[in-house]
């Protein structure tokens, strides 16, 4: 795309309102971009930060602590705001098409919708399970679903199981267990059954040991190997037979793509082969020179300043900027009882005060981008 000169206006198109795009809102705000009109488009006004979930679960943050107000952000960086899925692209035609059929033209365009979750298919689930995607629906729906549990099971046990052994899931299973026993006052059951042969499997083992440690101290259970073929109401079907009752089914399992047309492939500027005008970053898109790289937040949150830079470079007819994702990043996983696991170069730790460091992290992160410190 060539620079803009001083009659030309260039139509740029932010699409979702993820991890790498808040320091996008926030650079543009702080200086906006000459010559260009941006629009964004959001399927809902809020967006939740993932990180601050399991805490919200276990009760520890307020829903407001940890959402941002997509519609400030618009307002703030002089953007149009429009409400709609987007759910394809035509790339030589530069639109992107929404789920309603409608369809939005762009000069310049960049994708940061996150992911689904894999086997939404499977019969039974999106009737009898809580999916962990999209994440905000699933923070406003996961305690209201919980208490339901709860009130339905009387003075017994509360069955809840957890499916995926990935982080995510090992984190809202920890904190769903400690919130039911705060709120029942009753231990529930919680068994975490992933289909997989590794737990955390993105993990280095000293972690994954130590999590272990953690299940077996709070008397979770855990099963692998059961991947399951069906849910019917109150039970959990595994591949050999197997009937496993439940109260509450968290469907956590790995990052599945939101476009029909999978991931949205991405070299090491963020910009797709053949159409520089697209850029995609954080879950939604594949990393072609670094394929192994896991779906998590850290790396959206490092690709916002690159992506930032490169927008404002591609609207000049500017070099860009290459990003080139972290070796390793420190994991903090939240236990929900006031502690958290840690790990970081093959370290592991464990306490209170882990807790504490990724409170303060995660604080430090909404203070930068909630619309509350808007200058």
């Amino acid at each position: 795309m060539p620079a803009s000169s001083p009659s030309s206006r260039q139509n740029l198109l932010l699409i979702g309102g993820g991890h790498a795009h808040l320091e996008v809102f926030r650079a543009f705000h702080e200086q906006p971009p000459e010559n260009c009109k941006i629009t964004l488009l959001v399927d809902q006004p809020t967006a939740v930060y993932s990180g601050m979930v399991p805490g919200f679960l276990a009760g520890q943050y307020q829903e407001d602590a940890l959402s941002f107000d997509l519609r400030k952000w618009a307002q703030a960086m002089g953007a149009q705001l429009v409400l709609g899925r987007a759910v394809g692209m035509d790339l030589d035609a530069r639109e992107v098409e929404l789920a309603d059929g409608m369809r939005m033209s762009y000069d310049l365009c960049s994708w940061n919708i996150g992911s689904a979750v894999v086997g939404l298919d499977v019969p039974g689930v999106r009737e009898f399970a809580l999916a962990t995607r999209p994440i905000g629906d699933f923070a406003q729906q996961a305690i209201p679903r919980l208490r339901d549990a709860i009130r339905l099971r009387g003075k017994n046990p509360l069955r809840i199981l957890v499916v995926g052994g990935g982080a995510a899931g090992m984190e809202i299973a920890f904190c769903l267990d400690h919130r039911a026993l705060q709120e029942h006052g009753v231990k529930p059951e919680t068994t975490v059954l992933y289909s997989s042969h590794t737990l955390l499997p993105n993990a280095d083992f000293p972690l994954q040991n130590a999590v272990m440690r953690q299940i077996k101290r709070r008397g979770l259970k855990f099963r692998h190997g059961q991947k399951i073929v069906a849910l019917h109401e109150g039970e959990a079907e595994t591949w050999n037979g197997e009937r496993i009752p439940f109260d509450l089914c968290i469907w956590a399992t790995g990052a599945d793509a939101h476009l029909a047309d999978g991931w949205i492939p991405v070299g090491p500027s963020l910009q797709v082969e053949n159409h520089p005008e697209v850029f995609a970053v954080g879950d939604c898109a594949h990393l072609t020179y670094a394929p192994n790289t896991p779906k998590a937040g850290v790396y959206a949150v490092r690709q916002g300043p690159v992506l930032e830079r490169n927008l404002r470079a591609m609207l000049r007819g500017h070099p860009m900027r290459l990003y080139q994702p972290q070796d390793d990043f420190l994991t903090l996983l939240n236990l929900g009882d006031g502690r958290a696991v840690g790990a970081k170069f093959g370290a592991t730790f464990t306490g209170k005060w882990v807790m504490w460091m990724k409170d303060w992290i995660d604080r430090r992160f909404m203070r930068k981008y909630q619309t509350r410190s808007i200058r």
